[in-house]
């Protein structure tokens, strides 16, 4: 399968596992390259296709920071690698990882307390 359509899939599947994503607890996929497929997937919808305006509170927000928190130690898989995006990261953010996934385990408490959508 193309890296493309393994991550328009596994965004899909991961999305429609609940319509109440802060009573329902959310089930990673088994492959973790379909879990790598998702979280880029939501980053992608999230800052450049079309989810700009959900907020923290909605459940694309809330899945993208469920699957951060899964995948943050590990290494994307070889099709999902960009250079200059891996560099950036280890540069920048491997360093400071940790205090990273402290702040998005503490974004947990703001489920179901807030507008989806910034109108």
């Amino acid at each position: 399968m193309a890296p493309t359509s393994q991550l328009y899939d596994a965004l899909n599947d991961f999305l429609r596992q609940s319509e109440h994503p802060w009573r329902d607890v959310r089930t990673l996929h088994s492959s973790n390259n379909d879990n790598f497929a998702a979280l880029f997937g939501l980053q992608r919808f999230l800052h450049k296709w079309g989810g700009e305006y959900l907020t923290k509170y909605s459940k694309e927000h809330i899945a993208y920071d469920f699957l951060f928190l899964h995948l943050y130690s590990c290494e994307p898989p070889e099709p999902f690698r960009h250079n200059e995006y891996c560099l950036q990261w280890q540069e920048n953010f491997l360093p400071k990882v940790e205090n990273i996934a402290a702040t998005v385990r503490k974004s947990f408490r703001r489920i179901g307390s807030g507008k989806e959508i910034a109108l």
